[in-house]
């Protein structure tokens, strides 16, 4: 499954004007999370832990994001995953290189 740019803006929009998330909007995540973390050498319980943490961290800041301001929501949305993890793995020294090589 890829991920358009138009699409992740248009359901975060959307879920914005509901105010609650869809099922498409957490299979947006889900699979931006999950692309994200194979940069990492995580067992596969860690790796599973991180992606429900960094889930929920997202759930609640990507309510931020402003539409009207910016057009393209992916690069903030990977922000937000890069800080979280960066966050999260601070204390593990890791290489700001995994963190900005996408």
């Amino acid at each position: 499954m890829y991920i358009y740019d138009i699409d992740l803006t248009r359901e975060i929009i959307i879920c914005k004007g509901k105010g609650m998330e869809t099922d498409k909007l957490f299979l947006y995540f889900d699979k931006i999370i999950y692309e994200y973390t194979k940069r990492f050498n995580y067992s596969y319980d860690d790796s599973y832990d991180y992606r429900i943490d960094c889930l929920l961290f997202l759930i609640k800041n990507y309510k931020k994001f402003d539409d009207k301001r910016y057009k393209k929501s992916f690069p903030y949305i990977t922000e937000i995953i890069k800080r979280y993890y960066f966050n999260k793995n601070i204390k593990k020294n890791i290489s700001f290189d995994v963190l900005y090589n996408i």
